[in-house]
């Protein structure tokens, strides 16, 4: 809820005013209620301000003792937490909120205090008797958390571009991190940036940085368990939703709120949990839907199931055509938002429908990832009842599967074979030969380019996703202010702490084939037109179909930057504009992304859309 950053001498010389002022300065866009800076000789932090709940509460805490805290913050669970606390002697008043929570569990639990948080998170915490800086960002990343460590000072912030822009921190490019863009799109170190002297605090990882040393470790991972076994239908739907609900109200804490709501099942359901929220004040909190649609690239039925969901729950939607972006629309403007090279030819439509929401709300919730956690393969499940010999349980569960597809033996054929190793893929042919060889890139590619694999038994699929997300630092950077320039916070009440934990415990089948438990949970209250819908995916590729348009034949005709030659051979690039794949058309798309970031100046990269 706000910009953070903060610089730490590393002999305990003196910061002036003006220099965390004016790092604190590059930040405003992103918190426009307020700025404050705190100043403790060879320690300063400082906070921009984006004001969610109404309150005004700063999110820069200094303690009696000499402790200070700047957090990027949002704590859930705070009932639980304050019990917690007194049980620990520190009785904490409900006027103490998210930062000063953060500070008070500091200064019961030490490092530990991050065993007891659950929320959405990034923080700086200086221990002045410790001399220690400690920080830490939460379980899956979804606030970002940046560092780097110069010869004069620790230099932090929540923002890459602020840090980035710090006078003291190299902005040498970290060729490793550029090879994974032109392979993967992302860097595939969860440490790595754009920069090689700014790293990544990674999810669900602390950091402390004493004596001019960092380390860094992980404070939890995904729970590895045997699933349970299915009781009561109803009241694991029960249980569910109710889960669900405290994932959102969590999230809600505040009057109007904004759902990026599409017409299948998981953003639904949270626009349904958010209607039925009420404000301290008693009245129902104020919902509104944005849903991306397309009319003319390819036939989408977005528009129509959304429409039927925002009709049944009572609440406006507002459209935003995707048909009307070019590839790169805007791009000189855009680009100063992404401080790293960016994959996105439909970069434009994002983030006008994150200044959409922004003009209802200050927070926007989305249905990000339902599908990981209730759609489920059955397969690795029966292998796993089969290998420990539980044929009555198998039994039972096979023969409703098969009942259930209509067709009993291919169906259970099916569910038991094993499937082929996907193909690894080829390190592209317009990657510079001497850039290839230098890194090895054919070696990266048959590392990182083969599917993420999982060794647990009956959850696969899900801890695959999950354990992507954490591996890749900036999955949700794409939502955070700081990349889309927009007073905007974007919240995942599907990735809950607590629901995720609930929803690995559930058998695989029958509640998590299809998303039946969710299905079955909210029938009745959203349109059986959308509860029986199958999963559909989107129709089209949007940045494929917009290949096909006559005014996309330039992509073929850019002549690239002299930076560019250091990681492309442009004359390996094949013709993209009409290409007839959509895999190959993305691919074959991003040296021109990597070209359009280049372009621009590297100080204006850092520091242009923040001033």
């Amino acid at each position: 809820m706000s910009g953070i950053c903060g610089l730490v001498d590393r002999v305990e010389a003196p910061i002036s005013d003006g220099e965390i002022e004016s790092f604190t300065a590059l930040l405003d866009y992103r918190g426009p209620d307020g700025r404050a800076c705190v100043n403790a000789g060879c320690v300063a932090f400082g906070h921009t301000l984006l004001d969610t709940l109404g309150t005004g509460e700063s999110p820069l805490q200094r303690h009696r003792e000499g402790f200070l805290l700047v957090a990027d913050a949002r704590i859930d669970g705070q009932r639980e937490l304050r019990r917690e606390l007194a049980a620990r002697g520190r009785e904490v008043s409900a006027e103490v909120a998210d930062a000063g929570l953060i500070l008070e569990a500091y200064l019961a639990w030490g490092e530990r205090c991050v065993e007891h948080l659950i929320g959405d998170f990034a923080f700086a915490l200086w221990d002045p008797r410790r001399r220690t800086l400690f920080c830490a960002r939460d379980h899956f990343g979804v606030k970002p958390f940046f560092h780097a460590l110069t010869p004069r000072r620790f230099v932090f912030g929540n923002t890459l571009a602020g840090v980035a822009g710090q006078p003291e921190v190299p902005d040498e490019l970290d060729e490793l991190a550029i090879a994974d863009f032109l392979l993967f799109d992302t860097p595939q170190e969860p440490e790595a940036s754009a920069y090689s002297s700014i790293r990544r605090l990674p999810p669900a990882h602390c950091l402390a940085w004493c004596d001019g040393r960092v380390r860094t470790w992980r404070y939890w991972s995904l729970p590895h368990r045997e699933p349970g076994e299915l009781v009561d239908a109803d009241a694991d739907g029960q249980e569910f939703l109710a889960l669900l609900e405290m994932a959102v109200a969590d999230r809600v804490r505040a009057p109007r709120i904004g759902v990026l709501m599409s017409g299948g099942l998981d953003s639904p359901a949270v626009a349904w949990a958010a209607r039925r929220e009420r404000t301290a004040n008693g009245h129902r909190v104020e919902v509104k839907a944005h849903t991306a649609v397309y009319d003319e690239l390819f036939h989408d039925e977005e528009r129509h199931y959304s429409g039927l969901v925002a009709n049944a729950l009572g609440i406006p939607i507002e459209y935003r055509h995707g048909d009307r972006y070019g590839l790169f629309e805007r791009h000189d403007s855009l680009a100063r938002y992404f401080p790293e090279p960016h994959h996105k030819p439909l970069g434009a439509l994002e983030v006008d429908l994150a200044r959409q929401a922004g003009t209802h709300a200050r927070v926007v919730l989305t249905g990000w990832d339902g599908d990981t956690l209730l759609n489920e393969p059955p397969r690795p499940y029966f292998r796993h009842l089969l290998a420990r010999r539980d044929f009555a349980l198998l039994g039972g569960r096979a023969i409703r599967y098969a009942l259930d597809e209509r067709n009993l033996l291919p169906a259970l054929w099916r569910s038991m074979a094993s499937q082929a190793p996907a193909p690894s893929p080829s390190c592209p042919a317009w990657i510079a030969p001497d850039f290839a060889r230098r890194h090895d890139l054919t070696g990266r590619m048959a590392v990182y380019g083969a599917p993420l694999a999982s060794d647990h038994p009956v959850r696969p699929y899900a801890f695959r996703c999950l354990e992507f997300v954490q591996r890749q630092s900036g999955f949700f950077e794409f939502y955070d202010p700081g990349r889309t320039g927009t007073a905007v916070e974007f919240r995942h009440p599907f990735i809950d702490v607590r629901l995720v934990d609930y929803c690995l415990s559930l058998p695989p089948y029958p509640w998590c084939r299809d998303k039946r438990l969710l299905r079955r949970a909210l029938k009745g209250a959203l349109p059986d037109a959308v509860t029986r819908r199958p999963k559909t995916p989107l129709a089209g590729w949007p940045h494929f179909e917009a290949l096909q348009r006559e005014e996309s034949r330039w992509v073929n005709d850019y002549r690239p930057c002299e930076e560019s030659a250091r990681f492309v051979d442009r004359a390996q690039v094949p013709s993209t504009w009409k290409e007839t794949d959509p895999d190959r058309a993305w691919t074959n798309l991003r040296p021109l992304s990597l070209d359009l970031w280049l372009r621009t100046p590297r100080v204006a990269r850092a520091t242009a859309a923040l001033k």
